[in-house]
């Protein structure tokens, strides 16, 4: 279960779910731990447990990553796209209006 308190920003959110996740990823990796050492897993269920667990892991913290507004890449591609529409707007304008408004990307 995650606690955060009421004014918690999803950074603060992902990271509880970090801890959980990862808590609990090592719990259960002591219990198989165990349920191996007393034969009532093969270690090959061990270490296909754990290269599960951990590819599970990575998978969840990018995909965290890759799309939760507080990161980098997600606030870039949304520059990108107001850049764009601001951009595709301006050009609309300087068609109806024809007067000559000049702006790039780069002056943005």
């Amino acid at each position: 279960m995650v606690w955060t308190k009421e004014s918690a920003t999803q950074k603060n959110l992902l990271n509880g779910l970090l801890l959980c996740t990862g808590g609990s990823s090592v719990l259960l990796l002591f219990v198989l731990a165990i349920m191996a050492a007393a034969d009532w897993i093969t270690w090959g269920v061990f270490g296909a447990a754990v290269s599960g667990l951990i590819a599970g892991n990575i998978i969840g913290q990018a995909t965290a990553f890759f799309t939760s507004d507080t990161y980098k890449p997600t606030q870039d591609i949304v520059n990108q796209i107001f850049a764009w529409l601001f951009l595709s707007v301006v050009q609309k304008m300087k068609k109806l209006y024809h007067q000559k408004l000049e702006f790039t990307y780069e002056t943005l």
